[in-house]
C-alpha cells in the first residue's frame, strides 16, 4: 500500500504493520487489505484496536497516541493465502 499524509505500512507474510506517524483523528481509513482483517492490535502493549471492513477498505479506531510516542504500530494480521 502507498505510503499517506499518516504514515506508511510494512508488511511481512499476513501481517501487515501500519505506522501511525502523523495522524491525531479519531478513526483511520485504510484501503481494501489483499486479505481480509482477522484482528487488529497495537505493537506496544497488544490491546485490541477497532476496525470495520468497508466498501473498498478498512476503517481503525485509533486509541490517542502516548506523549512520546512517535510510531504509533497497529498489527493488522490477515487471513491467511489461499
Amino acid at each position: 500500500m502507498a505510503a499517506g499524509p499518516w504514515g506508511v505500512t510494512t508488511q511481512r507474510g499476513s501481517t501487515v504493520y501500519v505506522h501511525v506517524l502523523d495522524w491525531n483523528a479519531p478513526v483511520l481509513a485504510l484501503p481494501a487489505m489483499p486479505r481480509p482483517v482477522r484482528s487488529a492490535r497495537l505493537l506496544r502493549d497488544g490491546s485490541s484496536v477497532e476496525f470495520s471492513a468497508v466498501k473498498g477498505g478498512l476503517v481503525l479506531k485509533l486509541a490517542e497516541p502516548q506523549a512520546e510516542e512517535v510510531d504509533r504500530v497497529i498489527v493488522l494480521e490477515l487471513e491467511a493465502a489461499k
